[in-house]
């Protein structure tokens, strides 16, 4: 079945599904278009897609287009984004637009409607702009959610850990929070300090590690509030195979108290001094 297609629709469509999707591809990176520099540099990568759609005009092999498919997409992201992890960019285009080809093919065979989808770029001159738009709306919901996913778990993964808390022969083991904000220390011995729960610290004094000796009092200023903590050294936290030393641990009501996410989620919240301490 042959089909005509229009140059002048090609390219308006490409340009608007192109700014799309690096629109789309670029929250994998947190990227923003909140400048009126940036908006223009979406927009100068929307005519890029638009132009190079064109290119199914052109005589070429599927492996030719291919290649140039991978270095067209290297070079909007470097007018887009600039040099910065390039190449992931590119990459992260290359399977937006993937994810949205095939969404596009399911709208076609759903709608009834006839189209075409290559790497050049797409084209459904036949299809109503009301099914395009609905289109946009369902793929950028969808990466929107997987992104968020996926940056959920990375978060999870970078930041909260199992800790173990030791003191002589005893040790506690708790779900931990790294807090990059956390910078309290202790003003005598500079070492850096914890925060603890409620539920922790009861445990920390059923397990004796609560002594006079080990005492200390800590000021703090978070989150506009200021005040002074009770806090206890213990001999060493260890958090996946990285061992901070000897340090205090405060007493928090709850972890959120300081900055943290709640206590449902952790029950200490690390220093940002305790990261990237090894053994």
């Amino acid at each position: 079945m042959s089909m005509i297609v229009y140059g002048d629709i090609l390219f308006v469509e490409n340009f608007i599904t192109g700014a799309a999707l690096i629109y789309i591809s670029s929250m994998i990176f947190g990227e923003s278009f909140d400048s009126v520099r940036k908006k223009g540099r979406l927009a100068i990568g929307g005519f890029m897609c638009g132009a190079f759609s064109l290119t199914v005009f052109l005589p070429l092999k599927g492996a030719v287009i291919m290649a140039l498919e991978a270095a067209f997409a290297i070079l909007v992201c470097l007018e887009v984004f600039g040099r910065d992890r390039v190449l992931l960019r590119a990459l992260s285009l290359v399977l937006t637009t993937c994810f949205a080809g095939g969404m596009i093919m399911a709208l076609l065979l759903a709608s009834g409607s006839r189209g075409i989808y290559t790497a050049a770029g797409i084209y459904t001159g036949e299809m109503k702009a009301s099914l395009l738009a609905v289109f946009f709306c369902l793929a950028a919901v969808t990466m929107r959610q997987i992104i968020k996913t996926v940056s959920r778990k990375k978060f999870q993964k970078e930041h909260f850990v199992i800790a173990v808390i030791r003191q002589g022969e005893k040790s506690i083991e708790t779900r931990a929070f790294l807090d990059t904000g956390n910078d309290l220390r202790e003003p005598v011995s500079g070492r850096p300090v914890a925060i603890a729960c409620r539920a922790l610290w009861s445990q920390m004094e059923e397990g004796e590690f609560i002594k006079e000796e080990r005492m200390a009092l800590v000021p703090y200023d978070s989150l506009g509030r200021k005040g002074i903590i009770q806090a206890v050294r213990v001999d060493d936290i260890v958090t996946e195979g990285k061992a901070v030393g000897s340090c205090f641990i405060g007493k928090g009501e709850t972890v959120a108290d300081f900055g943290g996410r709640g206590s449902e989620e952790f029950q200490l919240l690390l220093s940002r001094y305790m990261a990237d301490v090894k053994l």
